[in-house]
């Protein structure tokens, strides 16, 4: 669809009928996509496709012959066309007003016409070096004109002059179609030559320049501008376009970039530069599913990395926040990291049986008792710099708290999903950062996860909670103590149909097998910590006659316990391919589940429901026999334990009374009964 199919190769353009450039222009009209404008030293304007060309232009350059001969020598001529000159190098229409079209050439002048192109009007800037004429080295190139989003006679104009020797930044706007301009290209650096500048569609006075030495933003229309840099290589930048919501950059000879969400630019205000938080608006959130691989946890061959999924979330701070830093021992003295660890207080004793897995320090009767009256007398430091830390909260439509980062309880970080062969499963999410300037968090649109089981092997499904569905949310920040909130829009992904009440349903569901997956795993975490002390009694206990008592106790209820252990969780498993011989068992039943019904946005399946009463059904009844263990067995065992002056089973709660199935005793129950 060539405006003019002929190969000019070898000729000079002083005697062809158009003169296109290497990039002569090509746009498409904002008001009617079967409309294109092409630029040689005249504008072309297409409406069918490009079968037939019209000239709705003069000669809109200097045509200066002496610009158009042959090129190179004296060995080898030099015409491909790309080093044809007088040529109309940019055109922009503009998106306010159809018929409203500028046009810039590469030797220096810029036009306008209001009806179509049936007149045009020569309004190159005062300014500029060459306005007047003069010799052929002085022309400056019309780089670029960008159109006004907001007004009909606004335009910016990016002028280069490097081929000049001249590369100072030159960049001119225009609020009354051409009759006067004024310079915007503020302070920007020496040798930053403009080659593109942009308006934000969205914001206005909001301009990105691309520059010989990067990109820059103006959030003054023009006055100041800043690097937007980042980890842009150093290049020539030769274009702009805003898509939606995105920068995209083009550079000469290093790819095109990408600014995924300028939303943060969108709302800055030079009056938030000296504010402590400001947190933004987040744009309108997409719920999708999909990126990765499903089945069983494998790594798979995954390469590249896709844009993040879920709601992106900015806020910047002033400064940083400090993060807990262990205190430096003086000289001859332990720090009190490693006097802690020597000498255990009651409470950290607790805490380490509060959370499975982790290795008891309890000390022998006597030895614990001098350690904690030596932890009681140490001098602490006068003063430890406190942990500061962004907590962010999602809330939704009635103002609950459906999520909270950092999350109240520990997650099973990437280092333990690998070592379990997830993979793609049970990758942490990140925690806030805390850092000077702008951070980013993305929410992946799901509630709370369920409570976990470290290092357990999940085939088929994952702890995460359920996706959420589409409604109106809020963003709630928190930093040093005051709070921040914005709205948050969710939506439907565009592309399904699916209604919102069959979203809920699936919703509902999911969240009813997240709340019975943490039931069981609070049940085999408090199961796990039981037959893990007991073998730390062993340990412990003296070789008499009374130790043995115990002993032989101990090993009795251990084997009362293995058969709920057995049928809630897959122990034999190490790896995910370990499942093939070792079945799964009923929390890994669950989450499969969810995984299966989270597969589609979709209402569930009458199968579904079925299959999670089944299983619900079968973990209630081992649950609450592990309830009755904790209230009798365990109770008993505790009472035989308390003569041997060693520690007795500490437990954290129960796993029924978590889950609102019945009361089972607590710790401090415990305690009492002893």
């Amino acid at each position: 669809m060539n405006a003019w199919p002929l190969n000019p190769m070898g000729h000079g353009d002083v005697d062809l009928k158009y003169r296109f450039q290497w990039t002569a222009p090509i746009v498409i009209s904002p008001h009617d996509p079967n409309v294109i404008y092409h630029g040689a030293q005249v504008v072309l304007k297409t409406s069918d496709h490009g079968y037939h060309w019209q000239e709705i232009s003069p000669d809109l350059t200097r045509n200066d012959k002496r610009t158009q001969q042959s090129s190179g020598g004296p060995i080898t001529q030099d015409n491909t066309s790309a080093e044809y000159y007088g040529t109309v190098f940019t055109i922009a229409e503009s998106p306010v007003q159809s018929g409203a079209i500028w046009a810039g050439s590469d030797d220096g002048l810029v036009h306008i016409t209001t009806d179509g192109g049936k007149n045009w009007t020569d309004v190159t800037p005062k300014d500029l070096p060459d306005a007047g004429g003069g010799p052929i080295l002085h022309y400056s190139r019309i780089s670029l004109i960008e159109a006004g989003h907001f007004n009909a006679g606004t335009a910016y104009v990016a002028v280069d002059r490097h081929e000049s020797d001249d590369w100072a930044p030159y960049a001119f706007k225009t609020t009354d179609f051409g009759k006067s301009w004024k310079r915007v290209s503020g302070d920007l650096p020496p040798g930053a030559t403009v080659r593109a500048i942009r308006e934000d569609p969205k914001r206005e006075g909001l301009l990105y320049a691309a520059t010989e030495i990067g990109v820059y933003v103006s959030f003054d229309d023009g006055a100041r501008w800043r690097s937007l840099q980042r980890n842009l290589p150093m290049s020539s930048m030769r274009d702009l376009a805003v898509t939606d919501r995105d920068l995209v950059v083009a550079t000469h000879g290093r790819a095109f970039w990408a600014l995924d969400d300028i939303t943060p630019l969108r709302e800055y205000k030079t009056d938030q530069a000296n504010a402590d938080v400001t947190l933004y608006k987040p744009f309108t959130a997409y719920r999708y599913s999909g990126g990765g691989f499903g089945g069983g946890g494998g790594r798979g061959g995954a390469i590249g990395q896709n844009p993040p999924n879920g709601a992106i979330i900015y806020y910047t701070l002033k400064t940083a926040l400090s993060p807990e830093k262990p205190e430096e021992a003086k000289e001859g003295q332990p720090s009190p990291a490693s006097a802690t660890e020597a000498a255990p207080t009651a409470t950290q004793e607790a805490a380490a049986v509060k959370e499975p897995g982790t290795p008891q320090t309890n000390a022998p009767a006597g030895a614990k008792v001098e350690a904690q009256k030596q932890e009681a007398t140490r001098e602490l430091p006068a003063s430890r710099p406190k942990e500061e830390h962004v907590t962010l909260e999602i809330l939704d439509g009635s103002g609950k708290v459906i999520r909270t980062y950092p999350p109240k309880q520990p997650t099973v970080t990437e280092a333990q999903s690998e070592e379990a062969g997830e993979g793609f499963f049970r990758q942490a999410q990140p925690n806030p950062t805390g850092n000077a300037g702008l951070n980013r968090f993305v929410w992946n649109l799901r509630y709370e996860d369920s409570t976990k089981v470290p290092s357990a092997i999940l085939w088929g499904g994952s702890n995460s909670g359920p996706m959420t569905v589409p409604g109106n949310y809020q963003v709630r920040l928190t930093v040093r103590g005051k709070s921040y909130t914005q709205p948050l829009e969710l939506k439907a992904n565009p592309r399904l149909q699916v209604t919102q009440a069959d979203l809920q349903k699936q919703f509902d569901l999911l969240l009813q097998i997240r709340d019975q997956v943490s039931k069981v795993d609070e049940t085999i975490n408090q199961l796990n910590s039981v037959k893990k002390q007991i073998d730390d009694l062993d340990r412990r206990l003296p070789k008499d006659d009374h130790g043995k008592t115990v002993r032989d106790a101990g090993k009795k209820l251990q084997q009362k316990i293995d058969p709920i252990q057995d049928a809630l969780i897959q122990s034999k498993a190490k790896s995910s391919q370990d499942v093939l011989n070792y079945p799964i068992q009923l929390n890994n039943e669950l989450v499969a589940l969810a995984g299966s019904i989270s597969t589609t946005d979709a209402a569930p399946t009458t199968q579904a429901y079925q299959v999670f009463e089944m299983l619900k059904q079968r973990s209630d009844e081992w649950v609450a026999r592990w309830d009755q263990m904790v209230k009798n067995d365990i109770v008993a065992f505790n009472q035989l334990v308390r003569q041997q002056d060693v520690p007795t089973i500490i437990l954290d709660g129960s796993a029924g009374a978590a889950s609102g199935a019945g009361s089972s005793p607590n710790r401090d129950e415990l305690e009492e009964k002893r």
